[in-house]
């Protein structure tokens, strides 16, 4: 893809930030299908996904674009595409709720967007558990986590 970078490089800047940040999260974009990629590639591509252990993941499938190299490559086949992006989402849950269980029994500060879900300060999803409107700040602590969403318990100091 002519990355200015290679897998040794990134997981490099993903260890190092783990070092310097051991309470934030990782996240990543992750495109399946890029033109010529090969079944080997695609491994690779998943042994980073496991080794690096992200918070959370987008995944999507390779599209033309104008005026760029891929662009002339040769393309994959669609089955093919849609079988590596469904194999990606299931290893991206399974890493996504490995990796955030580190955070379960913390107390984080949880940003409300809407009515009862929010972000907590690693950017981790929550829905809470007592009310909370859009525009709260709230602590809570962060209980069980399923499909990369905390169940959010908020916590008061006195009374």
């Amino acid at each position: 893809m002519g990355r200015k970078y290679d897998r040794d490089a990134y997981r490099d800047v993903v260890a190092r930030f783990r070092k310097m940040h051991p309470h934030g999260s990782v996240t990543t974009d992750l495109m399946v299908g890029f033109p010529e990629e090969t079944d080997e590639d695609f491994a690779a591509t998943c042994e980073i996904v496991s080794e690096c252990g992200f918070e959370r993941m987008h995944v999507f499938r390779y599209s033309k674009r104008p005026r760029t190299a891929a662009r002339e490559m040769r393309m994959i086949p669609n089955a093919i595409v849609y079988q590596r992006k469904n194999k990606l989402l299931g290893l991206s849950d399974q890493v996504t709720n490995r990796s955030l269980s580190r955070f379960v029994g913390s107390v984080t500060a949880a940003a409300v967007e809407e009515d009862g879900c929010g972000y907590g300060e690693a950017y981790q999803r929550v829905r809470l558990e007592q009310t909370a409107h859009k525009g709260e700040l709230v602590p809570v602590e962060l209980g069980e986590v399923e499909n990369g969403v905390f169940k959010g318990i908020c916590v008061y100091s006195g009374d």
